[in-house]
């Protein structure tokens, strides 16, 4: 070959090596341009998201601590004309429940203003000029109608010298009028919690809180640079023209993005409003530590163009992918649920709070599936999380253009729905109901699943906060009814939900002060069809004249354990009852009390009784206790071992509702019980003529008790026909409105007690 042409190939080849040495230098360097654009953008993502997630928190804690104050205001209204110290005791009482710093009450005349702390101290009378500038502001707002948190303060009656404190403040009206301020004041730190210190899971971040002028109003533990800065624009690290455009853009309302470098580090800041008296979240974060992946996979490049760039672009793109990967994966444990794939409740909650802003026209429902840890326990994990799936389809088919759902809470799914019309969700509800019915459950093709929905309209619900609370009010309301049934939240719900919250908030003080009031039915002997003893029931009489039936309240006690204190309380009063009787020169009957499951087997129950009956001085034998069939369903010998106790010391024990849902023989053969009461449905049923069966059933019944020496009882007698029937089947006791309604001890004793006729006989 030719010398020349060899020389040409291999200049040929020196040029072309050059050149792609030229190439691979420009894309190494494009390529380190573009990692670092990529990194730049990556660390202001980041930093969007930590200091929107801190903007969140903030704002909800603030509302919600508002929020509280709100509905606390609305029973403060009654202090207008109450005297300091019941206004100290209710504050007391107020933050023990909610531990701030302090609670203040606050009248418009700033006459009588009244301060409780945490530690238990009262300051009652103090000005409000006495206050910080920022509390009078803050309290002032309130008294013109406004909800209003206080900038940040330093010092006052309720805090430690030197440390930093906010006030929130709410009005107080009564009769349409504004008559106080209601407030409750925070450290400062609780805003600094609300973030962190250095901002979770990643040390490099810095949160502080400052006002639209710069000054630092809240400091986070770590400091910027480990320096105390008064003001950020009074620092040396950024130019005038980064200040000047991040101050524009604070006065803006504006987000704002800079960085800076101090002894050879980068560090980024960003300026975002909080929402709250021109508060904004500095947050600086030293880029660095945010993006030392980025950094690594930089300094690799350095070492060489080609082979480095090669892997670069391998380590690149891996890396690319698993930060597609890694965020995809963030992405669903932040707003999916992982089981099905439907969106959980935070993604839910925004895409509302986003509803209610744009388009506030429309429905929420929230769907149930009715007896599901039973569904869980008899198929198993994999089969109800199939079931989940399974409704999550059914939505998905369901639901319109414009429409979303999610699931909460195991089994709980909501629902917003674009239609308004009652009859029109109904139809749609009832189709979604129907279809998830149809599923089978494993080799159960008859087992049916059923659903209960609640529902609220969101015109309807005045707050748009409100219809959140209504949905799920009006979902327990439908658990109650049961199958498939669908309830929308209305007015007689409204009232529901707020005799509840009376109910709670008011049933302590209602059996301190007496307004549980005894009434006593009527127990007639068959044999002779006289009275020879009574059941006491209860009624509420309300500070405002209401008389409350046992089912508006006995449940809700029975759920928060209320009844415990409520049937002690009944079993002292009918002691003092029965002692009046008796120092009247009345001869009492036995009286009968209920009792709850939680209460009959508490440490020292019998004791308890024991010491109560000996105060009124009343015989135990006069004092029938009545428990539910299904304690014996628990442990039946815990159960014979409290019931021996009180033999001993001769009280008895009847075993009321007998037939309702756990009825045994073996029941009634070990249960060493006195009484036996039967159900009221059993005489319902055979006075409206069942046939023979539940005769039979009913007379072998009494005559087993009568064999092993248990007197027994029908409830429910309200007729000449239920009193007949009784009479035949041989029972020994009636009870029910035939014989007479629950009445007042004075109307009982009118007409029914004797005078004594010499010492009682111990019955």
């Amino acid at each position: 070959m030719d010398e020349k042409v060899v020389w040409r190939r291999v200049n040929r080849l020196a040029v072309v090596t050059i050149l792609t040495g030229i190439v691979f230098m420009l894309l190494g360097g494009v390529l380190h341009g573009l990692l670092g654009d990529m990194a730049t953008e990556s660390a202001i993502m980041e930093i969007d998201l930590r200091v929107a997630e801190y903007q969140r928190t903030v704002e909800n804690m603030l509302e919600r601590t508002v929020q509280m104050l709100d509905t606390l205001s609305c029973f403060v209204s009654p202090w207008e004309n109450a005297d300091t110290h019941e206004i100290v005791m209710e504050l007391k009482q107020a933050n023990q429940r909610n531990d701030f710093a302090a609670m203040a009450y606050f009248p418009v005349d700033d006459a009588g203003n009244v301060i409780v702390t945490r530690d238990g101290g009262s300051y009652i009378g103090l000005p409000l000029s006495s206050l910080a500038d920022e509390v009078q502001q803050a309290v002032q707002s309130a008294w013109a109608g406004e909800r209003a948190i206080s900038d940040i303060y330093e010092g006052s009656l309720v805090l430690p010298e030197g440390e930093e404190g906010l006030l929130y403040a709410v009005p107080v009206e009564s009769n349409g009028q504004i008559v106080a301020a209601l407030a409750a004041s925070d450290d400062a730190h609780v805003l600094t919690a609300a973030g962190g210190s250095n901002a979770p899971g990643n040390p490099g971040y810095i949160l502080h809180i400052v006002d639209s002028e710069g000054r630092v109003l809240v400091y986070s533990e770590t400091r910027i640079l480990g320096q105390h800065i008064e003001n950020v624009f009074d620092t040396t690290y950024l130019s005038e023209a980064e200040e000047a455009a991040l101050y524009g853009a604070m006065q803006g309302g504006e987000i704002a993005h800079t960085s800076f470098s101090n002894q050879g580090r980068e560090y980024y800041i960003e300026m975002a409003p909080v929402g709250i008296n021109d508060w904004y979240v500095l947050c600086v974060s030293d880029a660095e530590t945010v993006n030392s992946p980025m950094r690594s996979l930089t300094s690799i490049l350095q070492v060489g163009v080609g082979a480095a760039l090669a892997l670069l672009m391998i380590l690149l793109g891996y890396y690319y992918s698993l930060l597609r990967k890694s965020n995809r994966e963030a992405m669903r444990l932040a707003y999916a649920d992982t089981l099905t794939g439907a969106d959980n409740f935070v993604r839910f909650s925004g895409r509302l709070a986003r509803r209610q802003d744009g388009e506030p026209d429309y429905s929420l429902a929230a769907l149930n599936i009715s007896q599901f840890k039973f569904i869980n326990g008899l198929f198993g994990r994999a089969q109800a999380d199939q079931l989940l799936c399974f409704v999550k389809g059914v939505l998905d088919e369901n639901l319109r253009a414009g429409e979303f759902f999610c699931r909460d809470s195991a089994d709980i799914f909501y629902l917003c729905l674009n239609e308004t019309d009652r009859q029109a969700i109904r139809v749609r509800l009832e189709k979604v109901m129907r279809e998830i019915s149809k599923t089978a459950m494993g080799d159960q093709s008859n087992f049916q699943v059923l659903t209960y929905c609640g529902v609220a309209i969101a015109r309807e619900a005045g707050e748009k906060e409100n219809v959140l609370t209504q949905v799920l009010f009006a979902l327990e309301n439908a658990r109650n009814l049961r199958r498939n049934n669908i309830c929308f939240y209305d007015d007689s719900l409204r009232k529901d939900e707020e005799l509840e919250y009376y109910i709670e908030s008011h049933m302590h003080k209602a059996l301190e002060e007496g307004e549980f009031k005894l009434y006593f039915q009527p127990k007639v002997d068959l044999r002779t069809d006289r009275v020879a003893g009574a059941e006491t029931l209860v009624r509420w009489a309300t500070a405002d004249g209401r008389i409350l039936l046992p089912g508006k309240f006995i449940p809700l006690f029975e759920k928060n354990g209320f009844c415990e204190e409520l049937d002690m309380y009944v079993f002292e009063n009918v002691c003092r009852q029965i002692r009046q009787w008796m120092d009247a020169g009345v001869e009492p009957m036995r009286v009968s009390i209920n009792q709850t499951k939680t209460l009959f087997y508490r440490k020292g129950y019998v004791e308890s009784l024991c010491a109560l009956v000996d105060r009124y001085g009343v015989d135990p034998r006069l004092i029938t206790l009545e428990i539910l069939e299904g304690l014996a369903m628990e442990n039946m010998d815990e159960l014979n071992a409290v019931i021996a106790a009180l033999h001993a010391k001769g009280f008895e024990v009847s075993m009321d509702d007998f037939g309702t849902g756990y009825s045994s023989l073996n029941t009634l053969a070990n249960l060493r019980i006195d009484e036996l009461k039967l159900d009221k449905g059993f005489l319902k049923t055979l006075s409206e003529g069942a046939g023979w069966r539940l005769r039979v059933v009913m007379e072998q019944t009494l005559t087993m008790a009568r064999k092993l020496g248990i007197h027994t009882v029908v409830e429910g007698v309200e007729s000449e026909e239920g009193h007949r029937i009784v009479h035949g089947l041989g029972c020994d006791m009636g009870q029910g409105y035939f014989y007479g309604s629950p009445m007042s001890a004075d109307v009982f004793c009118k007409k029914f007690l004797k005078p004594c006729q010499g010492e009682t006989d111990g019955m």
